[in-house]
């Protein structure tokens, strides 16, 4: 890995550290509606496997090594 990449990961994990003991917060939130949650507990499916049930052919194509 390229020194500078591995720099940027360093920092994102350290300032992801800083978030999780709640000295920072985040600058942003993503929230999954419950009832998509609710669905993919129902069938038992893992979470790469519920992107693909939709009309997703760009993440369907990326699980397939396209």
């Amino acid at each position: 890995m390229k020194d500078g990449l591995f720099a940027e990961l360093l920092e994102s994990v350290r300032e992801g550290g800083v978030i999780l003991h709640g000295e920072k917060e985040a600058a942003r939130r993503t929230e999954i509606p419950t009832a998509a949650l609710e669905v993919r507990e129902q069938m038992e499916t893992l979470q790469r496997d519920s992107a693909t049930l939709g009309d997703n052919s760009s993440v369907a194509a990326h699980h397939n090594g396209e």
